[in-house]
């Protein structure tokens, strides 16, 4: 039997709903150690959620779904905010109207919005942005 000197922790990365649950459980007074225990991290990893607290509350204030904190794990925007905005909007006009939207008309429109914002020349709708949109 190792002892708990010589124990390594499986390397974890918490996503945005369990550092928004630890910040919570340290309001009302948890330890750190035991919020480390109770969710298999360090010490330390909890005192750096604690320090990037303000970050962390105004990234998930700005998520409109609510399944983005569950997934998401680092707190990164989208490089184009302003394309992604009206983006957003364009969908969710289309879609309160009972227009069924596919993945390649989001591509799509996402590439006439670019360049009608004057976006990046390089800027590619491709499959792994279109996953990260929907997220």
């Amino acid at each position: 039997m190792a002892s708990q000197a010589s124990f390594k922790r499986k390397h974890k990365t918490l996503n945005i709903e369990d550092k928004l649950q630890i910040l919570e459980k340290l309001k009302k007074g948890e330890s750190g150690a035991a919020l480390a225990r109770e969710f298999g991290v360090g010490k330390s990893t909890i005192t750096d959620i604690k320090s990037k607290q303000d970050a962390i509350l105004k990234y998930a204030s700005q998520q409109d779904s609510n399944e983005g904190p569950k997934n998401r794990k680092r707190l990164k925007l989208a490089n184009n905010m302003a394309l992604e905005a009206a983006l957003y909007l364009w969908f969710t006009q289309r879609r309160s109207l009972g227009e069924p939207i596919s993945g390649p008309l989001l591509c799509e429109k996402a590439l006439d919005f670019n360049k009608q914002l004057n976006g990046s020349p390089d800027f590619n709708a491709s499959s792994g942005w279109l996953a990260k949109f929907k997220q």
